[in-house]
């Protein structure tokens, strides 16, 4: 969901998530006509169960160049007790040093006090 008042794409997954799903949502973002490289993205991933993405594929989608604006907040939601916690941590320090930031919360609305402290 793209939106455009709020200046925030918010993408959620579910269930077995995959690379496809990744690059598909990828391309959904970039084809929205509201959309804009400035925005913050919130990435909830409390629905999903299971990343099929080997390390290796998350260190080259780290490394591909962002849809987003350098420095621009990214913020995953993942229970922190959740499987998907390793996968998302081990994106977050394949993106250091990259121009991403992104940042982990355990909630949407921990995301949402997030992006309201980021005004």
């Amino acid at each position: 969901m793209v939106d455009k008042e709020a200046r925030l794409v918010h993408s959620t997954f579910g269930g077995l998530v995959t690379l496809v799903d990744f690059l598909e949502g990828r391309m959904q973002v970039l084809k929205h006509p509201d959309w804009s490289p400035s925005f913050t993205h919130v990435l909830d991933m409390t629905g999903a169960t299971n990343l099929d993405v080997p390390d290796d594929t998350l260190r080259q989608l780290a490394a591909m160049r962002p849809i987003f604006e350098p420095g621009a907040l990214q913020v995953v939601v993942v229970q922190p007790d959740s499987p998907m916690m390793r996968v998302v941590r081990a994106y977050q320090r394949f993106a250091e040093g990259s121009a991403r930031n992104v940042q982990l919360v355990s909630s949407f609305d921990d995301a949402m006090a997030r992006l309201s402290r980021k005004k």
